[in-house]
């Protein structure tokens, strides 16, 4: 009830708002939808699943003016046309996985209002989201922290204190702050950037690298339509950086590419094409999954 009166605070929604529920009411970004409709007292159009004509047809003929969506979710609509139906919209919220800002800036390009956010399971959704019409210029970040919502960096990491939070875990201390595993920093207008999860960070030759940064780099390039990176063990360096690509960028040409773009250490050793990127149904990266796959 506190996230979603955060989140309707934060989104400035309005009565005569309507919700579309294209998302999974089994997770929480599609559960979060319904609690804040119940809050806020807004009707919502529900959809069986994710199907890019229905979800179309039902924007048409429904008229919603809010929507919540993964990155990948909101590509897959405007490839089948519905860049008219979206710029509708009042907010389209994105989440579930990072909303890169070249993306953001091209959804923006094309008059779609979106809202890309940072949240978790633990916090009952929406920790930080970039209200509508800022995207342009926050593009890249996540936004401010919701009503009620404090974040802290220690160490780089991300933490959390607010009502919004759960108890705990089952047979563990109850939170009084999350400690989360995930990697960030707040800038100077206190804008959240999210730079990817702690255990997936590179160490290669004693140097940092966050894979989600060089993957924001390789998915400005017009041949690539996806990328994940990751550290496979290497005996000189600890790990080295490898890229895996979708798309018809020849391997050779996009390193050098990419070589005036990255830091030394963050320039991939190892390159591998792939037909698609293992992603769950919220659109998030099984990066855990390559690392079989590519070795």
């Amino acid at each position: 009830m506190t996230s979603a009166h955060s989140c309707i605070a934060a989104l400035k929604v309005a009565q005569s708002d309507r919700w579309l529920l294209a998302l999974s009411p089994a997770h929480i970004g599609g559960l979060a939808i319904l609690m804040r409709a119940l809050v806020g007292g807004q009707p919502v159009i529900t959809l069986p699943g994710f199907d890019e004509t229905t979800v179309l047809t039902t924007i048409a003929q429904e008229r919603p003016t809010l929507i919540s969506l993964v990155p990948t979710m909101l590509d897959r609509l405007v490839a089948a046309g519905g860049t008219l139906l979206l710029s509708e919209l009042e907010a389209i919220v994105l989440g579930g996985a990072p909303s890169y800002a070249a993306d953001v800036l091209k959804w923006t390009a094309l008059g779609l209002t979106v809202c890309p956010s940072y949240g978790l399971t633990e916090s009952g959704s929406l920790v930080a989201v970039i209200p509508p019409g800022r995207a342009a210029d926050l593009a890249g970040t996540s936004g401010f922290p919701v009503p009620g919502v404090n974040l802290r960096i220690i160490d780089g990491r991300i933490s959390i204190a607010s009502p919004t939070l759960a108890t705990g875990y089952l047979g563990e201390d109850p939170f009084s702050e999350l400690m989360t595993s995930d990697v960030g920093f707040l800038d100077s207008r206190g804008a959240l950037t999210i730079q990817g999860r702690a255990d997936d960070v590179i160490i290669t030759g004693g140097e940092k690298v966050h894979p989600e940064a060089v993957e924001a780099i390789l998915r400005t390039h017009i041949d690539v339509r996806d990328a994940a990176v990751l550290g496979i063990p290497d005996p000189q360096w600890g790990q080295i950086v490898r890229a895996v690509v979708v798309g018809s960028a020849d391997l050779n040409a996009l390193k050098e590419w990419c070589r005036p773009l990255l830091p030394a250490a963050a320039l991939p050793r190892s390159w591998v094409a792939v037909d698609r990127l293992p992603r769950s149904e919220g659109g998030k990266l099984l990066r855990q999954e390559l690392k079989p796959s590519t070795n």
